[in-house]
Formats: C-alpha cells, sequence, structure tokens
C-alpha cells in the first residue's frame, strides 16, 4: 500500500515534468489543504507559469496559502536565485504573518545581495520566535555557504 502523499506528491512531479499550465491551474486551491506541498511542488516544476503563480500566491488573502507559496521558494534557490530573492525580499520586510515572514526566510538562497542583509538581521529580533529562528537557521546556512566560497576560491 502507498503512501497518499507519497502518490500525490508523484503525481504533482510528473504534471510539473509535463510542464501543463492547465493542469497546474486546477492544483491553486490545493495550496490550502493539510498536503499544500504537493500543489507547490507542481507550480515550482511549471518553469516561468509555476513562479508567476507562486508569486501571485505570495499575496493572497488566505495565510496558508501565502505560507505554502513561500515555502515553495525554498526548492527554487538553486534553479531560479534571484528570481526567488526578487520574489521573497518584500515578504521577509512586510508580510503581516510570522509564519509566512519565516517561510520566506527559509527560502531565500544564501548568496542574497548586501543590502537584503540588513533586513535578516533585523529578523533576528523579530517579536515572534518563528521569524527569529528561520532568521537564525538562514545565518548558519549563510555562514556554512560562504566558508564553501572561501575554500573554491582558494582552490584556485
Amino acid at each position: 500500500m502507498h503512501d497518499v502523499n507519497d502518490v500525490q506528491g508523484s503525481a504533482a512531479a510528473a504534471l510539473g515534468r509535463i510542464g501543463d499550465p492547465a493542469a497546474a491551474a486546477a492544483l491553486g486551491d490545493a495550496l490550502t489543504r493539510d498536503n499544500g506541498w504537493v500543489a507547490a511542488e507542481v507550480f515550482v516544476n511549471l518553469g516561468e507559469f509555476g513562479y508567476t503563480t507562486l508569486v501571485d500566491k505570495l499575496r493572497a488573502p488566505d495565510v496558508e496559502v501565502r505560507q505554502t507559496a513561500a515555502g515553495a521558494f525554498k526548492w527554487m534557490q538553486k534553479t531560479r536565485p534571484l528570481a526567488t530573492i526578487a520574489a521573497l525580499s518584500p515578504v521577509v520586510a512586510s508580510n503581516d504573518d510570522p509564519r509566512v515572514r519565516a517561510r520566506a526566510i527559509l527560502g531565500l538562497p544564501p548568496g542574497v545581495p548586501d543590502e537584503l542583509l540588513p533586513r535578516l538581521t533585523a529578523a533576528l529580533s523579530d517579536r515572534d520566535k518563528q521569524v527569529r529562528s528561520a532568521a537564525t537557521r538562514w545565518f548558519r546556512t549563510r555562514e556554512e555557504y560562504l566558508r564553501q566560497q572561501l575554500r573554491e576560491e582558494r582552490r584556485r
């Protein structure tokens, strides 16, 4: 017997690989379900259409949709780092829900431009524990990223 989430996840990945926006359009509301990550995975795999859809979902009235959309960008860090930074930077600074801000922080790639660092540093002092924790985790990831960059530079 297969776990329902595994089956749904596999189906979502297949839809994303097919790249049919019509199939993914029906999954927009699925971002609000307990397994919203399934729909998010489809959008992540749909390239520009998926990116645009997730950016739109960051402004959705439903907090759960915004939270899931922000979390989905973590999967885009390596393939679309600049687009991820552009989408999540405003969310880190101004979203009214701390869960969404925390997910946005964790979705940022470690190689963000220096001008974003003050926002992330401010998140270390946020009144919400989730946001502070996310910022702490992000800075740890950045520290390892910078160490790796330094090691690579020394090899050259």
